[in-house]
């Protein structure tokens, strides 16, 4: 596995948590197009609370994860530094306009901070997913993915999505089937298994 690949998986939690928009659940399934700012906004917003310190931000990264995905125009995840700064400018527009939905403000901030690079400079520190084998995905001691690992599905997921429907019992379903078959067969595709599964 090449050093700009475990870099990416170690900075993706730290990535999605300078959002602080954590705290409840997110609904089973929910389309993006409709889902709007304030609905963002009312389900994560983290009030911190001494007696109840035990809020769960992954709902909110790994729809953020899938948003990227979705919004991607390649198959290269960009780097923590442009990620970061694109969750930043979302997390203020979404305050700003509770009323838009969460994938129309996301794909907005996106665009207007990746035109202020050139393809070049945005895609000398990303990274390719779409030739990484089974075998190059982390896991734990007992087989499972590790967190990271998940987040790079629901990226992968959201990039190949034909629709904006984000559906965590499906994303569910999708890592166990995936991790069944990367066990039985190391040398598959991840990229291709999770269309072909999809």
């Amino acid at each position: 596995m090449n050093k700009k690949f475990i870099c990416i998986f170690s900075l993706i939690m730290f990535i999605f948590s300078v959002a602080k928009l954590s705290a409840a659940t997110l609904p089973t399934s929910v389309n993006l197009e409709d889902f709007t700012c304030k609905d963002f906004i009312n389900v994560m917003t983290y009030e911190y609370q001494e007696k109840n310190i035990s809020y769960d931000n992954l709902s909110t990264n790994y729809l953020l994860m899938w948003m990227e995905g979705h919004s991607a125009q390649s198959s290269r995840i960009i780097s923590s530094d442009l990620l970061t700064q694109i969750v930043g400018n979302f997390s203020n527009n979404c305050l700003e306009n509770p009323g838009s939905s969460v994938l129309t403000v996301y794909r907005t901030e996106r665009k207007m901070l990746l035109d202020q690079y050139s393809d070049k400079e945005i895609i000398s520190d990303s990274l390719e997913i779409t030739d990484r084998p089974c075998r190059s995905i982390p896991r734990d001691n007992k087989g499972n993915f590790v967190q990271d690992t998940r987040f790079i599905i629901f990226w992968i997921n959201g990039y190949i999505s034909k629709s904006s429907i984000f559906s965590f019992s499906a994303l569910d379903k999708l890592i166990t089937d995936i991790e069944k078959k990367c066990t039985q067969e190391p040398n598959l595709n991840i990229m291709s298994l999770i269309k072909e599964i999809n």
